[in-house]
């Protein structure tokens, strides 16, 4: 290399020219491969992974159940679709409130999916409330018998589905 030679040289004589160098010609660029199904985009056949093999499970039904949903899988805490909190409280918490019960600020339990999670009422109305999402403490974050109360558990936008609730189906006032 260039640098090698000048290193190499002996103090006060002249630096050599330096030598064109060509860039080095690239191969070109297969089209992107479908990854959800394992069908390569251009040839319509089943592509090939990073290590040269065919996939051993690419039939549509395994291309089906694929991680197509945006889960993150490096996530390890995060709750699965199928051992979600919500799956697990059918049972509304607490007791349903009586008319007039529920000011602004109340801590309530309101119904998201079939699961229920705490919440603050933001405004009530009739017989309806729109609350606010609540999050756990810092020192709860990660205990998941805790998290299970709170809607970011499921990884839901919190900023949604609060409005205009039902209160004698989907809010509870909490036993305590």
């Amino acid at each position: 290399s260039l640098e090698a030679l000048l290193l190499a040289l002996p103090p006060g004589s002249a630096s050599p020219a330096p030598k064109a160098v060509a860039a080095p010609t690239l191969p070109k660029a297969a089209p992107p491969a479908d990854l959800l199904s394992g069908m390569d985009a251009a040839a319509g056949s089943p592509s090939e992974s990073v290590g040269g093999s065919r996939p051993s499970s690419a039939s549509p039904a395994t291309a089906s159940t694929s991680n197509a949903s945006g889960i993150d899988l490096l996530d390890f805490d995060a709750p699965s679709p199928s051992a979600s909190p919500q799956a697990a409280c059918k049972e509304p918490p607490g007791w349903v409130p009586a008319p007039g019960m529920l000011s602004v600020g109340r801590v309530v339990y309101a119904e998201f999916r079939g699961g229920w999670y705490l919440a603050q009422v933001t405004r009530s109305a009739g017989g309806t409330v729109d609350v606010a999402w609540l999050r756990p403490q810092g020192a709860a974050w990660g205990d998941k018998q805790e998290m299970a109360h709170y809607m970011c558990s499921t990884g839901e936008d919190e900023t949604m589905h609060g409005d205009m609730l039902p209160v004698a189906t989907r809010v509870r006032l909490p036993d305590n």
